[in-house]
């Protein structure tokens, strides 16, 4: 008879911890968080030729203080993808200046913009991911020379 007691106290404890598991691991994955918001990214000019240099500005407020991959692309239909840059830039509200991206010299004249996907590590199983846009700009074909 204690050995059958026994058995069931172990298993409600088991069940306990279980459900205590449950509750944690579903408030790592959806308890609400605000890490990022951004009021508005412009670039420089609203004219680019082939292979100039692109900067943009983020006014932006970071609430979380976690490591954040960026993926940046050229896009007007057709994307030039760059390189993920992962960042860990300071918490609160400023105004970010990105590094100069070059337009490729390959790139079709027309209008473009350029989209950015922020993707924070909340933490060990969760990320949220924000996509921002920045104006609308145009890109000029290169004057070649005669």
């Amino acid at each position: 008879m204690t050995h059958l007691k026994a058995l069931n106290i172990a298993s409600y404890i088991i069940l306990i911890l279980a459900f205590i598991t449950m509750v944690y691991v579903g408030c790592l994955l959806w308890w609400p968080v605000k890490a990022y918001e951004s009021n508005s990214v412009i670039t420089d000019k609203l004219q680019y030729y082939q292979g100039d240099e692109l900067v943009f500005t983020d006014d932006r407020c970071k609430y979380l203080g976690v490591p954040v991959d960026v993926n940046i692309t050229l896009t007007d239909g057709i994307l030039y993808q760059y390189a993920t840059r992962y960042r860990n830039s300071p918490v609160g509200c400023s105004k970010v200046i990105s590094e100069p991206l070059t337009i490729p010299s390959y790139a079709i004249p027309g209008k473009y913009h350029v989209e950015i996907i922020l993707t924070f590590h909340i933490n060990s199983i969760r990320r949220e991911s924000f996509t921002i846009k920045t104006n609308e700009f145009e890109v000029l074909p290169l004057e070649e020379e005669l």
